[in-house]
C-alpha cells in the first residue's frame, strides 16, 4: 500500500513540474529528446526524457528531415547537447513555436552546420534586433528560409541576407507588408536568390515591388498570390529590374483591366505566368479567357500550369482578331496580329449535326417476286426497331424477318443479326439498300 501511495505522489509531483514546463516552453533539445526517445512516451505529452545512448553513437535516432512544429519550442537549449543530437539534420521545420529571440535561432544554426532548409513560420520575430556580433558569421549551407507570418522587419531581412550568402529561396508571406523598405546600403544586392514567395501581403502597386528586382537581380520565380495587388502598370525600368524573371504567379489578386495583363509582356525573360481567380477575368468563359490571354502575351509559353502549343496560339490569335475587328475600340495587340494574319473573314455559323433520318430503298425478297418501297429510316433506331417498322411492309411479324444491308459499293450483303445494334453504326447512305428475307 505504501509503495502505491509513493508512486501516486511521485506522479502528481511530475505532473506539476510538467505543467510549469508547459507554461514556460521547451528547448529544441527537450523537444528532440521527447519525440525520439525509445521509452514509449507520447511525443505530445511534453515529458522530459533524459538523454540516453541508442546504439554505439550515444545519440537518439534523429532524422535528416526534422519536423518540430507546434512543440512550444522557445529556445535552442544546451549547445553541446544540440550539437550531438542534431548535427546531421539538413531540414528543420519549427512552424508555430514560441521562438522570439534571434540569438536562439543563431545558436541552433551554429550547432547544425549542414542545415539547408529552415522553416520559422508562425514564430513572432517582429521586434527583435539582430546583434552585430552574431552577424559577423556566415552560414553558407542554408538554401531555403521560410519567414511567413513572423512579422520580421525589412532591416532584419537585409541583415539576414548577409548572413546567408547562398540562400536561393525565401518566403516572406503573411507579414502585412504595405511597402518594400530600402536597405541602409542603397546598392545592396543578393544575387544568389532565385525564388521569392510574397503571398498575402498588402502592397497594391507593382511599382512598389521594384526594389525586390533591384535586391534580387537573378530572381527567376516570383509568387505573389492572394494579395492586394491591383495594378501591374509601371515604368519600363521596373520590369527591366526583373531581367531574369521566368515565372510569375499573380493569381487571386485584385487586378482590374486587360492593361494589367498586357504588362506581363514587358518582363524581358518571362515565359510562364499564372493568372487564376482574378475577378474581371472570371467573368469570361474559360476557353475564351485562355485564348484572350494567350493572344495578348506572345512571350508566355506556359499559362496557368499548361503549355501553350503553337497550334493553340495560332487559334487564339485568330480568334482575338475576329473578336475585335468589328469594334471601334481596338487594343494595340489587334493591330500587331492584323499585320501578321491580315483581314480574316467572320466565322460562318455552321451546323455540323448530322441528320438522323435517311431515305433508303427497302426490297422484300421472296420466291419469284420482288417488292420494293422507299422508306424513311431513323438511324437512332436499333435493328429490332427497324424490323418492327417493316412488319406492315412485309406482312409478317418482326420475328419472321431477316435484314441485310446492300452497300452501293459492294456486291455482297451484310446480315444485320444483332437486335440491339444501332443503325447509325452501319454508316448508311441513301445509295444503299435494305434487303428483307422471310424466315
Amino acid at each position: 500500500m505504501i509503495h502505491h501511495v509513493w508512486k501516486l505522489l511521485l506522479l502528481f509531483e511530475n505532473q506539476t513540474v510538467h505543467s510549469l514546463q508547459d507554461m514556460a516552453g521547451y528547448s529544441l533539445v527537450d523537444a528532440v529528446q521527447t519525440k525520439f526517445s525509445d521509452d514509449g512516451v507520447d511525443q505530445f505529452s511534453h515529458i522530459y526524457v533524459p538523454k540516453r545512448a541508442n546504439g554505439p553513437s550515444g545519440c537518439l535516432p534523429v532524422p535528416e528531415l526534422l519536423a518540430l512544429d507546434n512543440c512550444n519550442v522557445v529556445c535552442a537549449g544546451e549547445p553541446k547537447d544540440l550539437d550531438q543530437l542534431c548535427k546531421h539534420v539538413k531540414e528543420l521545420d519549427l512552424t508555430a513555436n514560441g521562438l522570439t529571440d534571434w540569438k536562439e535561432i543563431f545558436t541552433l544554426l551554429g550547432c547544425i552546420p549542414d542545415l539547408r532548409f529552415l522553416n520559422l513560420t508562425g514564430n513572432c520575430l517582429r521586434d527583435q534586433t539582430l546583434i552585430d556580433g552574431i552577424l559577423s558569421v556566415e552560414f553558407p549551407n542554408l538554401r531555403t528560409l521560410i519567414l511567413n507570418n513572423t512579422k520580421v522587419s525589412w532591416d532584419a531581412i537585409y541583415k539576414l541576407l548577409k548572413v546567408f550568402p547562398s540562400l536561393i529561396e525565401l518566403h516572406l508571406s503573411l507579414n502585412g507588408y504595405i511597402s518594400v523598405e530600402s536597405s541602409s546600403s542603397q546598392d545592396f544586392q543578393h544575387p544568389a536568390l532565385l525564388k521569392l514567395h510574397f503571398n498575402r501581403n498588402r502592397i497594391r502597386q507593382f511599382s512598389e515591388l521594384n526594389r525586390l528586382g533591384q535586391i534580387f537581380p537573378c530572381l527567376e520565380s516570383f509568387v505573389n498570390i492572394d494579395s492586394d495587388l491591383d495594378t501591374m502598370c509601371s515604368e519600363l525600368q521596373v520590369y527591366e529590374r526583373f531581367s531574369k524573371l521566368r515565372c510569375l504567379n499573380i493569381s487571386n489578386t485584385k487586378l482590374e483591366t486587360w492593361e494589367d495583363i498586357d504588362c506581363l509582356r514587358k518582363f524581358p525573360s518571362l515565359t510562364e505566368a499564372r493568372v487564376k481567380d482574378i475577378p474581371f477575368l472570371q467573368q469570361i468563359e474559360e476557353k475564351t479567357r485562355r485564348q484572350l490571354i494567350i493572344a495578348r502575351l506572345p512571350n508566355i509559353y506556359r499559362l496557368n500550369g499548361s503549355p501553350v502549343r503553337e497550334e493553340e496560339r495560332i487559334d487564339a490569335e485568330r480568334a482575338f482578331i475576329r473578336k475585335y475587328m468589328d469594334l471601334d475600340d481596338k487594343p494595340q495587340r489587334y493591330f500587331e496580329l492584323h499585320a501578321v494574319y491580315g483581314q480574316l473573314d467572320p466565322l460562318v455559323n455552321l451546323n455540323f449535326k448530322k441528320e438522323s433520318k435517311i431515305k433508303l430503298m427497302v426490297r422484300l425478297m421472296t420466291e419469284g417476286l420482288e417488292h420494293s418501297e422507299s422508306v424513311v429510316i431513323d438511324t437512332k433506331w436499333k435493328v429490332k426497331d427497324l424490323k418492327k417498322q417493316l412488319e406492315s411492309f412485309c406482312g409478317v411479324p418482326s420475328s419472321k424477318i431477316r435484314l441485310y444491308l446492300k452497300e452501293h459499293f459492294s456486291p455482297h450483303l451484310l446480315e444485320m443479326i444483332y437486335p440491339t445494334k444501332e443503325l447509325r453504326t452501319y454508316r448508311m447512305t441513301e445509295e444503299d439498300e435494305i434487303h428483307v428475307y422471310l424466315k
